[in-house]
């Protein structure tokens, strides 16, 4: 099973993140569930973004500060994917979240 986590807002990798890096969601990103997924409005900026079912789990999790190692694991004991293809979906999709101004990544 291939896991896309963000339904709108993919790019392309700039850094890796380190392990210990620590992420958080920030003030300024409002957020409600529907149907098991995450809608998200970044009030700054006005734009609204839809996450399927494992972002939302990503996203519950980011309304307390994690470690990207911690949410990986949380990610690889809740669904059916692979180690490399977490870390991958994942990374990038934290990446793609702080450029979106929807998390902030400490250590990274």
């Amino acid at each position: 099973m291939s896991i896309e986590f963000l339904k709108s807002i993919r790019g392309t990798l700039v850094q890796s993140l380190s392990e210990s890096a620590t992420v958080v969601a920030t003030d300024s990103a409002l957020a409600t569930t529907i149907d098991g997924e995450a809608v998200i409005l970044e009030t700054e900026s006005g734009t609204y973004f839809g996450l399927n079912e494992v972002a939302t789990y990503v996203w519950d999790q980011l309304q307390n500060e994690q470690t990207v190692s911690d949410l990986r694991d949380g990610i690889l004991e809740q669904y059916d994917v692979s180690l490399e293809q977490c870390e991958t979906d994942l990374e990038e999709t934290l990446q793609t979240m702080e450029r979106k101004g929807l998390i902030t990544v400490e250590g990274s």
